[in-house]
């Protein structure tokens, strides 16, 4: 029997020490201590230096549903608007994933592939960014916790057909969505990178390239928007 008092215990333990949060998306996002975090209706759910925990948004009336249509595995919770249906679903990661700047690549990778084929298979909505998610802790929501196991990414993967993982690595930039959003920036810059930055090798210049860099990223991140 799954006991709702332990596994909230468990998603406050993956949470940051200090994360985003808001009673209101369209209205902004604060940054508040977890215990004043925890009083808002979204929360950031990973930390900022590695993904713990995948997120997808159903927005179906019948979002509660999606998992067992699409024959997946039971997400460890599932948090839905009671007004109309829609969900969050949570998997748990058996071993996080880094997104750094030092996190090597390809773990993040095949993490962002498992979470598109994932999205697509639970009609997910795929311009998620996966930043916050609905309070599973909070009373607003109506919060069915299933189970605490983590899943492994090998585990996940089962539920993606090789065709469908295939048919992201083809995608085009402007599909590009979620965690692959991070990899896709990092291709880009990381080319132009190599040859920009002899430009910079002089004294003092690390600040100039750190500019550079920043702006790279946001026009590297600004095709899918």
């Amino acid at each position: 029997m799954v006991k709702p008092a332990l596994q909230a215990a468990a998603f406050v333990e993956r949470l940051p020490r200090r994360p985003y949060c808001t009673d209101d998306p369209a209205q902004g996002l604060l940054i508040r201590p977890q215990a004043t975090a925890l009083a808002y209706r979204h929360i950031q759910h990973n930390p900022p230096p590695h993904v713990a925990c995948l997120v997808f948004d159903v927005d179906s009336p019948d979002g509660y549903e999606a998992w067992k249509e699409a024959g997946l595995p039971a997400p460890n919770w599932i948090t839905f608007n009671v007004l109309n249906g829609h969900a969050h679903y949570g998997y748990y990661l058996a071993a996080p994933v880094a997104r750094t700047c030092a996190a090597k690549q390809k773990p993040l990778r095949y993490l962002a592939a498992i979470e598109h084929v994932l999205a697509k298979r639970l009609g997910a909505d795929m311009g998620y960014a996966g930043l916050i998610t609905k309070n599973p802790v909070h009373g607003d929501w109506w919060t069915i916790w299933h189970h605490s196991e983590p899943f492994s990414l090998d585990y996940l993967a089962e539920f993606c057909p090789d065709a469908d993982l295939a048919a992201y690595n083809r995608r085009s930039r402007k599909e590009v969505g979620g965690l692959g959003r991070n990899v896709t920036v990092f291709d880009n810059v990381r080319e132009w990178a190599y040859s920009a930055v002899r430009e910079y090798w002089r004294p003092n210049g690390y600040e100039a390239w750190a500019d550079a860099v920043r702006a790279a990223c946001e026009s590297a991140n600004a095709f899918g928007r």
